[in-house]
Parts: C-alpha cells; sequence; structure tokens
C-alpha cells in the first residue's frame, strides 16, 4: 500500500479525540503526562491548540499546545520568534527528533515535547481511515429537523423566522442598553477614574442574557452625548473585527475610550498612533520596510511614546490578535485605520446625531442607505491608499471600511441603537425610520451558517434576500439548532409536540 502522507490536520485530530494510549504518556525526558483537558482546537493563527490543561511531571500546567510533523517545523515556521507562541505549554511531534533538536519560545523557554508516533492506540493507517470517515460524516451532519421540516406549513415557518428576527434584535437593543446604562450610573456617581471592563460579551445571540433594567436611572440621566457617542464606538468597534478579532477591538474600544481622546485633544496622527500603540500592532524599528513604511511607523511611534505616558488602560499585544489568514480588507492594520475615522467622525462630526437624523429620513429606504455608507466612509490618506499592512502593498486600492462591512455595521449597531434612542426618548420618527430600513435591507453575502441553513431548513421555499431573514438563521441556528433546543422552537413544536423529537430517525 502507498505510504500516506501525513497532513497537521490529521495530527490534531488524533490529538483532539485523544487516540492515545493515556496510561503511557510521557514527555520525551520521561516526565509523565496526564491530559486533563485537550483543549479547543485553534482554526486561526497562532498555537494549534487553546487552553489545554496538560500534567507534566507533578505540576499541572494551563496553556496552548503546537502540533507537527517534526521538532524542525518549528523553526521553519519561526514559532522561535513569534510572542504568540510563548503560551505553548507542550509541543507534540509525530515522529522522534534528533538527538540535539528542541523547540524554544521566543521568551526562551524550552519546551516539553510528546513524540505522537510513540502512543497512538492504533496503526498511523487505521487512526487514519477513521478519521477520514469521521471527518465524512461531520460534513454531513445536519440540523435535528432536517429530515423532515420540508412539512412544516408556511404559515408556522415564516411567523417563526419573523419572530426570532425581533428576538435577535431585542438582545442587540437590551445589549447596548445595559452598556448605556453602565456608563451613565458610573457617571451618576462621579467616578473620575479610567471606565474598568464590562467583561465578556454575554452570548448576543440568547434571550436567557438580557439584562434587568436599572431602575434608578432616570431618561436626563441616559441623555449625555458622550454616553451615546461611546456606545457607538464600541459597536463599531466590535463589527471591524468580524467573527475573528471581535474580543480584542472589543477591549480595545472599552479600554482606549473616546473620553481619553478628548482629554488630551487627540489629533488625527495622535488618534491613529494610540489605536495602533494600545492594540501592540506598531512595527517596532528594526522590522523590513521599504522607505515609507519606515518613515510613517516612526512618526507613529514617536506620538505614541510622548501620548503612552498619559495612559493608564491595558495593552494588548500582537499575539492577542488573528493576523493570518484573513482577506486583505479584514487585516487588523486596515481596520484600525478605519477606527481612526470613526474616532474622527464622532469626535468632530457628531456622527451619531447624523446617524440617528438619516434614520428619521421619510425618504426611499435605498437612499437612507446610501446616506448612512457615506457617514461611515473612511478617508484612509495616501500613505493607507494601497497597503494591508506595514510591509505590505497591493496593487488596487482598498477601502479600509468596505460596503460590506459597513453594511455589517449598520444591521448590526446602528439600526439596534437607533431603535434603543427611539425607545428612550420616544422618537416615532426614528423607529419607524428603522423598521422600515430593516425590512428593506438586502443581506449580506451568505457566510457559513447561513448558507447551511438555507440549505438544510429554507430549501428554496423562502428566498433569505434581506438582512432580517438573515439575522433569523443565525438567531435560530445558534439559540435553538446549536442547542437543540426544539421542543422552544415553533418548527420543532409543530413536528413532534411537547415531546420534541425522537432520538432514533433524526439526522
Amino acid at each position: 500500500m502507498p505510504a500516506i502522507r501525513i497532513h497537521e490536520r490529521f495530527l490534531r485530530h488524533i490529538w483532539n479525540r485523544q487516540l492515545l494510549r493515556s496510561a503511557a504518556l510521557h514527555t520525551a525526558d520521561g516526565r509523565s503526562v496526564v491530559v486533563e483537558h485537550p483543549g479547543i482546537l485553534n482554526r486561526d493563527s497562532g498555537p494549534d491548540v487553546r487552553h489545554a490543561r496538560i500534567r507534566i511531571g507533578e505540576t499541572l500546567f494551563t496553556g496552548d499546545v503546537e502540533i507537527h510533523r517534526t521538532v524542525g517545523e518549528w523553526l521553519l515556521h519561526r514559532h522561535h520568534g513569534d510572542p504568540a507562541y510563548n503560551s505553548v505549554i507542550l509541543h507534540v511531534v509525530l515522529k522522534r527528533p534528533m538527538p540535539d533538536e528542541r523547540a524554544v519560545t521566543r521568551s526562551g523557554r524550552e519546551l516539553p515535547m510528546l513524540i505522537l508516533g510513540d502512543f497512538l492506540a492504533d496503526t498511523l493507517r487505521v487512526v487514519w481511515q477513521e478519521a477520514i470517515l469521521e471527518e465524512r460524516a461531520s460534513r454531513r451532519a445536519a440540523i435535528r429537523c432536517y429530515a423532515e421540516n420540508t412539512s412544516v406549513p408556511m404559515s408556522v415557518l415564516e411567523p417563526w423566522l419573523d419572530h426570532v428576527a425581533a428576538e435577535r434584535l431585542e438582545v442587540k437593543m437590551r445589549r447596548f442598553e445595559e452598556r448605556l446604562r453602565d456608563l451613565a450610573l458610573r457617571r451618576k456617581m462621579t467616578v473620575r477614574e479610567l471606565p474598568h471592563t464590562w467583561g465578556d460579551p454575554p452570548d448576543e445571540d440568547s434571550p436567557d442574557t438580557i439584562p434587568p433594567h436599572i431602575p434608578e436611572l432616570t431618561r436626563p440621566d441616559l441623555s449625555h452625548r458622550e454616553l451615546w457617542d461611546q456606545v457607538l464606538y464600541e459597536g463599531i468597534l466590535e463589527c471591524l473585527g468580524y467573527s475573528k478579532n471581535r474580543m480584542p477591538f472589543i477591549r480595545l474600544s472599552q479600554h482606549l475610550t473616546l473620553e481619553f481622546f478628548l482629554a488630551i485633544e487627540a489629533d488625527t496622527v495622535q488618534t491613529e498612533a494610540l489605536l495602533f500603540g494600545v492594540a501592540g500592532l506598531l512595527p517596532r524599528g528594526e522590522e523590513a520596510m521599504d522607505h515609507d513604511a519606515t518613515a510613517y511607523a516612526a512618526m507613529l511611534r514617536s506620538s505614541w511614546e510622548a501620548l503612552s505616558g498619559h495612559y493608564r488602560g491595558e495593552r494588548l499585544s500582537s499575539s492577542d490578535w488573528v493576523l493570518s489568514p484573513t482577506r486583505p480588507a479584514n487585516a487588523p492594520v486596515v481596520r484600525l485605520v478605519a477606527a481612526r475615522d470613526i474616532v474622527r467622525k464622532i469626535l468632530r462630526l457628531d456622527l451619531f446625531r447624523s446617524l440617528i437624523v438619516r434614520l428619521s429620513d421619510r425618504v426611499e429606504p435605498l437612499e437612507v442607505r446610501a446616506a448612512l455608507h457615506r457617514l461611515l466612509e473612511p478617508e484612509p490618506g495616501p500613505f493607507w491608499d494601497r497597503r494591508v499592512s506595514f510591509q505590505r502593498t497591493i496593487q488596487r486600492r482598498i477601502s479600509p471600511l468596505g460596503t460590506a462591512r459597513r453594511d455589517e455595521i449598520i444591521v448590526n449597531t446602528v439600526m439596534p441603537l437607533g431603535l434603543l434612542y427611539a425607545r428612550i426618548f420616544r422618537r416615532p420618527a426614528v423607529r419607524e425610520g428603522v423598521v422600515r430600513l430593516l425590512e428593506w435591507y438586502p443581506a449580506n453575502a451568505p457566510n457559513t451558517l447561513t448558507a447551511r441553513m438555507e440549505r438544510q431548513l429554507l430549501r428554496g421555499r423562502i428566498p433569505a434576500a434581506t438582512a432580517q431573514r438573515q439575522q433569523a438563521l443565525v438567531q435560530l441556528y445558534k439559540y435553538y439548532c446549536e442547542d437543540e433546543r426544539c421542543r422552544e422552537c415553533a418548527i420543532g413544536q409543530w413536528l413532534w409536540g411537547e415531546r420534541g423529537p425522537i432520538e432514533s430517525g433524526i439526522a
């Protein structure tokens, strides 16, 4: 039989499923290894496995795992110079290394090594064949009602999709309201220190996470412009991060606040320097760049060094970001340029008020969308005209905030925040404008999740042609289908009544 060409994905599968003789595990230097939790597979850049718990000898370690075919790949992939790999606690390799081969982190720590090939639960070929079969099965995995949902009438399906779309919108509104009231309460209590974080964002898809109202705050307490500006800023930056960099952008916006930019009267260069400096993405002087980039980076570093002493919040590092693989327009560096313009528009051009005015316009939704896009359109400047990083240029011009991302911001931040404003201050024109716009707003390009739901639930019977319908599919999958909460879903109730789905016969 031909030799198997081993791919790292296969090795990650072995580790993830722990297809090993676990009682015999030990490092290359003889220390016992007990895997208390194998960790979570990382689909992005950085170590292969995150948040593992492994006892090596007498010590319990919590951190990341890197997996290779050979030890030499640690150097080949340049992990020894990347701070993102300082958190690795175990290097797992398939083949036994040469006597002088080892993996050392940038911080200078030599990693313990586990030789995977010594501890396989079966032959490599058997494990390989089982992995292929399992992967094929997972690709065919369907939502639980897939085999039967074609019988669900439109009179059940369409109202339920409208309901979950409204449910998702309400959860977004209440998240913004929670943050707004948190900021207002701190202002009322005259706390002068820099804001603390407000914790990890709740699961935005779950109605269970809707926070209670805070009764001690009145409408006048919520009327201060800076509160709405900060919530808008945080909401937009969260959208800039998309799924891969959502959390670092949230942290950045909560620590590097608009209040700080105002306090130091930051100009455009200072704003950009602060964003890159706090994000930990300012290039170091020794990095290879062209002449223009070297000069531009030096200017930003000089500005950051002059301002950094005034900043007391959290600082991120490059290891907090997913830098690759990403599309050029999604690169964090490009998005930080967009963030620079968002700060300028909020503080100098009264972006929040302009958005509210456009939302209440009694014109065609197509015109409203175009006006909102113009308000959000960034001005990157000549240096960023064709750059996706300090080191890399591309042939065509690139916007730091493309059409699709502006649509995401409008749907996920501008409209929910506009509805919240209308609710608190009783502005029916704003509410009516948002509802009219939302019902019309075209769908963005489908992602993996929405495409799956179109294929397994809608099946061409109902088009997912609007953003509202896409939001419904996201909410339905994340809150109901993924957790198999079929008894709480109108589709599941229609199919199986109070009993819920029968285990047998459902894909």
